[in-house]
Parts: C-alpha cells; sequence; structure tokens
C-alpha cells in the first residue's frame, strides 16, 4: 500500500483544482488563503492519526485524504451561517489556532466529525 509521507500531500487547492473545469481553478481562490491553509492542516492532522482505519474503510490513502480534505471542509462550512463569513472566520481561527488549548478543543470537535462522518450507523441499520 503506497504511503504518504507529509511532503507528498496532495493540497486541498491542488486536489480541489483537478476535480473541477479550468475555469473554475480561478474562483477558488475566493475562498482565501486561510481557508485552504486549514484544511490542510486539519485534513493531514487527521490522516497522521487514522491512516491506521484505511483497511477498515476499504479505501486507499489518495482517496481517504481527499475524503477528510472534504470533511474538514464541510466542517469550515458548516461553521459560518453565510458564505461571506467564510474569509473572516477563518483568518481568525487560523490566529486563534496559536492557543494550544483552543487547537485542542478545535481537534477534538474535528475528531467526532471523523468518527460520525465514517463510522455512524443510520438509525434504520440499528438492531433495537
Amino acid at each position: 500500500m503506497p504511503d504518504l509521507s507529509a511532503t507528498e500531500y496532495p493540497t486541498f487547492f491542488k486536489n480541489l483544482s483537478q476535480r473541477v473545469q479550468a475555469k473554475e481553478v480561478s474562483s477558488l481562490h475566493v475562498l482565501g488563503e486561510d481557508f485552504f491553509s486549514l484544511v490542510d492542516t486539519f485534513s493531514q492532522q487527521l490522516f497522521e492519526e487514522f491512516q491506521g482505519d484505511l483497511l477498515l474503510l476499504e479505501m486507499e490513502p489518495e482517496s481517504f485524504l481527499w475524503e477528510l480534505q472534504v470533511l474538514t471542509n464541510q466542517f469550515l462550512r458548516k461553521s459560518i451561517d453565510s458564505p461571506l463569513q467564510l474569509r473572516p472566520f477563518c483568518r481568525q481561527l487560523r490566529q486563534q489556532m496559536q492557543n494550544p488549548t483552543f487547537a485542542n478543543e478545535i481537534y477534538l470537535m474535528l475528531k467526532k466529525n471523523y468518527q460520525d462522518h465514517f463510522y455512524q450507523v443510520p438509525q434504520s441499520q440499528l438492531l433495537v
């Protein structure tokens, strides 16, 4: 199984650019550097912690990283009320991540989001 080292992580911008039409790539910059930096940082942390789940989830490392990037993207977007708030929110969040206590709380929320996303069994499938 191929291994993704920290230097080989494709960025969210690069992954996203490969999945959208060429004319849409330039419009991605409107999301801001802080947004892409946060997605990359958070998804890489999740990847490093949970890469042991690859076999259980039956995913390749590249697909798993992409899923984590999408998950992190959704996490950030759900944290705001309006798309206009995304850039200022990400700028402030990135600054606040310098506080270890705050960073730990955010990461715990991300880990819960990860667990819910990949392992939550729909109510209809529970044997109750």
